[in-house]
C-alpha cells in the first residue's frame, strides 16, 4: 500500500505529538537496581545500554523483572530477609519493562549493566575444611565485584555461624558455595542420647557418629557398650533414640 504525502504528514504529525518516554523507563529502571543495591553494597555505578525509543500520550510503568525473578512493582526495595532476598545484580543484565503505553500493554527489553564496589570476605591464611571461621581467619576488604555474577557471600555478623567445606587458600575471596553452616551436633561430639516412652526419660553418654543439624537423623555410638544407634538430634549436645 502506498500511503500519500498528506497521509504521511498527517501520521509524522501524530507522532511528533506523542511524548518521547525513555527518560521515565530508563529512570525506572535506575531506582528498580537503586533499591536493590542500597544498603547491600558500598558503591555502584549503573549505565542503562540499550533501551528501545517508546513514544505515548498515556504511559505507566507496571512492572520490572528479569527472567530469574518474579515481578515486582517498580519502586518496591526487597525487604525479605537476607537468606531470601535476591543476589545482588552484578555485571551486564537484561531487564523486562511491563507497561501500558495507550491502553496497550507492551513489554519492553533493557540492556544495563552494573559494576559494584563491596565490602568482601578474605582468607588471612589457608584455612583447612570443616574450620569454624571468624575475625583471625577472615578480613573484609572493599573490591570491584561486577564480574563475580550471582556469586553470594556470608554476612560479616553472621560469618561464624559457617565454616569452610573446601580448603579455603590464603588471599582467596570467600564465597558461599565455599561455606556451610556449622551443624548442631559435630562427628566425633560427646553427647546425652535420651529414650523416651511417656514420662519416663533415660539418658546415656554418647558420641555422634556423623554431623547434624537439629531434626537430622544421625547414627551415634553408645560410648559404654559401643553399640551404634539411630536418633534425632534435639540440640546441640542430645540426640534422641528412636
Amino acid at each position: 500500500m502506498i500511503l500519500s504525502l498528506k497521509t504521511l504528514l498527517i501520521l509524522s504529525a501524530a507522532l511528533a505529538t506523542q511524548p518521547d518516554r525513555t527518560a521515565d523507563i530508563e529512570a525506572a529502571v535506575v531506582s528498580y537496581y537503586e533499591n536493590m543495591l542500597r544498603g547491600r553494597v558500598e558503591s555502584w555505578d549503573i549505565d542503562v545500554r540499550r533501551l528501545p525509543s517508546v513514544k505515548a500520550v498515556s504511559f505507566e510503568i507496571t512492572n520490572i523483572h528479569e527472567d530469574n525473578t518474579p515481578s515486582l512493582p517498580r519502586f518496591l526495595a526487597p525487604s525479605l530477609p537476607r537468606s531470601l532476598a535476591p543476589s545482588i545484580p552484578r555485571g551486564t543484565r537484561l531487564c523486562w519493562i511491563g507497561t501500558i503505553a495507550d491502553g496497550r500493554e507492551k513489554t519492553i527489553p533493557v540492556t544495563l549493566t552494573i559494576k559494584t564496589m563491596e565490602m568482601l570476605p578474605v582468607a588471612r591464611c589457608n584455612i583447612p575444611p570443616r574450620t569454624a571461621l571468624n575475625d583471625s581467619l577472615v578480613e573484609w576488604r572493599v573490591m570491584a565485584a561486577n564480574k563475580l555474577g550471582a556469586t553470594r557471600f556470608p554476612a560479616a555478623d553472621l560469618i561464624e555461624s559457617y565454616w569452610a567445606k573446601v580448603r579455603i587458600p590464603v588471599g582467596s575471596i570467600i564465597a558461599m558455595p565455599r561455606l556451610a553452616r556449622i551443624p548442631t551436633v559435630v562427628i566425633g561430639q560427646k553427647l546425652d542420647l535420651v529414650v523416651r516412652s511417656g514420662q519416663v526419660e533415660i539418658k546415656i553418654e554418647g558420641k555422634a557418629l556423623q554431623d547434624g543439624y537439629t531434626g537430622d537423623r544421625i547414627r551415634v555410638m553408645n560410648t559404654y557398650n559401643g553399640k551404634h544407634l539411630k536418633g534425632v538430634v534435639e540440640s546441640g549436645d542430645l540426640v534422641v533414640l528412636e
